[in-house]
């Protein structure tokens, strides 16, 4: 019975990266017939998502190292919380065309460092991490739609 959960677990996760990749496509190929910040933001979401999950899918589909396990948890923490503000981003830019952006780069690629490696060598279990990574996703939303729409 343990074997089909695995298996439908990895299943899963093949499913929803190639999903992520998919709408990567579709946004890739969006952005070559309209020129919007907008949705050249959305591109590097749906990559930085597809990113994610390609941790995720390594994780489950390789037998690595606890290193290993702990870089792959870091790529994924980092690469989901940019999916998660690219797309508040994009909505930003698309509600209020030509607005500048608000979040300094470098305070952006200081904050995901700082996020990921902190929360990916500080918590002892997987579960912890993705309960941690699923509230800053929700926050994100929340603040971005609140604040935008």
């Amino acid at each position: 019975m343990e074997e089909v959960a695995v298996v439908l677990n990895r299943l899963s996760i093949a499913v929803q990266f190639a999903v992520v990749v998919c709408l990567f496509g579709y946004f890739l190929l969006l952005g070559q017939v309209v020129k919007l910040r907008e949705v050249r933001l959305w591109t590097l979401a749906w990559l930085a998502d597809a990113v994610a999950l390609m941790a995720v899918f390594v994780h489950a589909y390789t037998d690595i190292s606890p290193n290993g396990d702990r870089a792959a948890l870091i790529v994924y923490l980092a690469a989901k919380a940019l999916f998660a503000i690219l797309i508040v981003s994009g909505a930003r830019n698309h509600l209020r065309p030509g607005v500048e952006p608000t979040i300094n780069p470098l305070f952006l690629v200081v904050f995901l460092s700082a996020w990921s490696l902190i929360l990916g060598f500080a918590v002892p279990s997987l579960w912890q991490a993705q309960l941690a990574e699923s509230t800053l996703v929700g926050l994100v939303f929340l603040v971005g739609g609140i604040w935008f729409v």
